[in-house]
């Protein structure tokens, strides 16, 4: 039985015109599917932009290592770059292009705010992987760990000023503005999860930050260079980007309970805990466990702490609890897509968000 705080649900869950749309005790009677089964032409064209991903992963690998003699900076980028990750972000501009663009694929200044999307994305793993002094990044040697502490910082500095000079070439402000934002958003979350309190509310803030506001500001931006763009549509593709971003860091924060290493590409067995990162599954937990909570005020450092943890985790359903308030944005995504133009890319992006939400890695 989902116990989301209906307070926290209403704040952090939906914008003011959905909160009469949805009531609480509807958070756990419902699947977050999307009304319709995608068609073949919907999986077809998920498919065809997916293969564009690649595309695009090669386009700012040109971007990041030009033609020139390879420089310990171009090393570093190559060696990061050589293993992709799941470059949903980049799919995703692509598939709200589409749709804001009631059919017609991504121009070229939407293509560009999808590379600009997985070059801050990218860069924030490197500096990820630097403040928790991780040695492993999708299966292989991180960045910091292959090059050392300051190289790595300076390589995830080079991703941001390419990706800003990109920016600056759509010669929209309204785009630079809003990325630069979300660049904003991710630093000030990462800051947040360093002050992490416990309290419910202020981990759904800074999952935002870290991870949703990247994905609601680079959507945002492929509405606004969208023909005919109108104000209400670039706010849904905000709320839509913003929903999806939540439910896919919950996810992340539920398999780092679930997933084996080799399922995640990175240390898993719940690593943020034990490095003293609270998410979706401890927090519930705490709600009904003083112990627990005591246990996370001296950071587990008692002997029998993290056993304590783990043990609470699976009592409260810590995990179940997460995957269902990731449900409840799956929900609103699917919601907010509907007040968008319906072409085949929105059943590619319904059938889209279902994936994340039921994916195992």
């Amino acid at each position: 039985m989902l116990r989301v705080c209906a307070a926290c649900a209403r704040r952090f869950c939906f914008g003011a015109p959905v909160r009469a749309r949805v009531s609480a005790t509807a958070i756990g009677a419902q699947d977050a599917s999307s009304s319709t089964p995608p068609t073949p032409e919907s999986e077809r064209l998920l498919s065809e932009l997916q293969a564009e991903t690649a595309t695009l992963a090669a386009d700012m690998r040109t971007h990041l290592t030009p033609d020139s003699a390879p420089d310990k900076l171009s090393l570093m980028m190559r060696h990061h770059l050589d293993a992709p990750g799941k470059l949903v972000r980049p799919l995703l501009v692509l598939l709200v292009s589409h749709v804001c663009n009631a059919g017609p694929p991504a121009c070229q200044r939407q293509r560009t705010v999808a590379i600009v999307t997985e070059m801050i994305h990218s860069a924030s793993l490197i500096h990820d992987d630097l403040i928790d002094g991780s040695d492993l990044r999708r299966g292989a040697a991180s960045v910091q760990s292959r090059f050392g502490h300051r190289d790595a910082v300076l390589a995830g500095d080079h991703m941001i000023g390419v990706a800003s000079q990109l920016l600056a070439g759509t010669g929209h402000p309204l785009v630079v503005r809003g990325m630069a934002t979300a660049i904003s958003d991710l630093v000030r979350g990462e800051l947040d999860q360093l002050g992490e309190t416990g309290d419910l509310s202020r981990y759904l803030a800074r999952t935002y930050r870290k991870t949703a506001a990247l994905l609601a500001h680079s959507a945002k931006c492929a509405a606004v260079l969208a023909p005919g763009s109108s104000p209400a549509t670039a706010a849904a593709a905000f709320e839509l980007g913003r929903s999806i971003g939540m439910a896919f860091q919950l996810v992340d924060d539920l398999l780092d309970f679930e997933a084996s290493d080799g399922q995640l590409g990175k240390p898993a067995g719940a690593a943020d805990l034990r490095r003293g990162v609270l998410t979706g599954p401890v927090l519930f937990a705490m709600q009904t466990c003083p112990q627990l909570r005591a246990a996370v005020a001296r950071r587990l450092s008692r002997p029998g702490d993290l056993q304590l943890a783990l043990d609470s985790v699976a009592r409260a359903d810590g995990v179940g609890q997460t995957r269902m308030l990731a449900q409840l944005h799956c929900r609103e995504a699917h919601w907010q897509l509907s007040q968008l133009p319906a072409v085949p890319a929105s059943e590619a992006l319904h059938s889209l968000i279902d994936r994340l939400l039921n994916r195992q890695h």
